[in-house]
């Protein structure tokens, strides 16, 4: 698809979706979806923060980031390992909910 230029996916009405799209307008603040430019499917993995276990509490009770993260599961890693307080975004890619003190978005600033 030579014109689309950015992407977006995540979960919309119970569903997984993908958006492709031509132009960077009409951005909306999402925590539920990941979204970047079409240069950027390859840089994700490296892109990762890797936080410590007692920084973001997501490793435990036998969760561990190879076993989320790997996205031979899909783009939101593996599905088993997320619910509401823990999600593929703050736990593989260091975005934290803004509700989690101003430290998020210093932090979301360095990926």
């Amino acid at each position: 698809l030579p014109d689309c230029e950015f992407w977006t996916y995540g979960q919309e009405d119970g569903l997984t979706k993908c958006w492709l799209r031509t132009a960077d307008a009409g951005r909306e603040h999402n925590m539920t979806f990941i979204s970047g430019n079409r240069a950027c499917g390859l840089a994700a993995p490296e892109r990762r923060s890797k936080w410590t276990q007692g920084e973001n509490n997501c490793w435990g009770a036998g969760f561990t980031e190879d076993m989320c993260c790997d996205e031979k599961y899909g783009p939101s890693g593996n599905p088993a390992c997320w619910d509401a307080a823990h999600t593929f975004e703050m736990c593989c890619l260091g975005h934290r909910p803004y509700w989690q003190g101003s430290g998020g978005a210093a932090r979301s600033a360095e990926l």
